[in-house]
């Protein structure tokens, strides 16, 4: 008994915001935060419609203070789970109501036209940030405390996998998600799909033949035609070994 109270089993207890569970996989915060996000890109609905609606600078500082705040928050903590994944979807919604791309569109094409980076590569560089601070913040409550020894593979804290940030965070961002639509690739990296259309008829098509790892890829163009000139970059990397040739 606690004051005259019987205490509750709680299985899934919320502390400052984290949803926990007993084996500290995260996953029902991560579809928490999941949820709240689908909840926040319903308002950014309402802010935008096929023949009207706020502009994309607009939707795009909304989307950032609305979707991205609430799916960043603590992801130092949880971003490191196998499920932290299956919060990206959410966030791709969020991406094609700015852009006002439809759903077949490559996910790599919405981020570049939103001006956003990848998911993965925001909690990377959060998580930089945060061991930056536990490392040089005297008022930080993680400053000079060292990391629980680690158990199990599975639950590695960031501060032992991630590295302090040594640049501002924008330009942190920016270098990592050049690194991954880097054209020109080495090692283990290889191109699969690059496509780009100039001055196509609507409704044509261009395909892409794929190519074997490390060899050339051509693209077959459509027609030209007297319309406007239409750009497409699509940059998929698949990791896996590149043939030498």
């Amino acid at each position: 008994m606690w004051n005259g109270q019987k205490p509750v089993n709680c299985k899934h207890p919320k502390y400052l915001g984290v949803t926990l569970d007993r084996s500290l996989t995260f996953k029902k915060h991560i579809q928490n935060c999941k949820t709240k996000v689908n909840t926040r890109n319903n308002i950014l609905r309402k802010l935008t419609s096929s023949q009207w609606g706020v502009n994309p600078n607009t939707l795009r500082t909304s989307a950032l203070a609305l979707c991205y705040s609430a799916a960043e928050y603590a992801c130092p903590v949880w971003s490191q789970s196998s499920h932290a994944k299956y919060l990206d979807p959410a966030l791709n919604d969020s991406c094609r109501i700015i852009t006002g791309c439809p759903n077949p569109t490559k996910t790599n094409c919405l981020y570049l036209l939103a001006g956003i980076a990848p998911p993965d590569i925001r909690r990377e560089v959060v998580s930089r940030g945060e061991m930056y601070k536990a490392k040089h913040d005297l008022s930080h409550m993680l400053y000079g405390s060292q990391a629980a020894k680690q158990i199990l593979k599975s639950r590695q804290s960031f501060l032992y996998s991630t590295a302090p940030l040594s640049s501002p965070s924008e330009e942190t961002r920016l270098e990592l998600w050049k690194d991954r639509l880097r054209v020109s690739v080495t090692g283990k990296f290889c191109l699969k799909q690059v496509t780009t259309v100039q001055q196509a008829r609507p409704g044509t098509v261009t395909t892409v033949q794929q190519a074997r790892p490390g060899t050339v890829i051509t693209v077959q163009q459509a027609k030209p035609g007297t319309g406007p000139a239409v750009q497409r970059l699509s940059l998929k990397l698949d990791i896996r070994e590149r043939s030498q040739g």
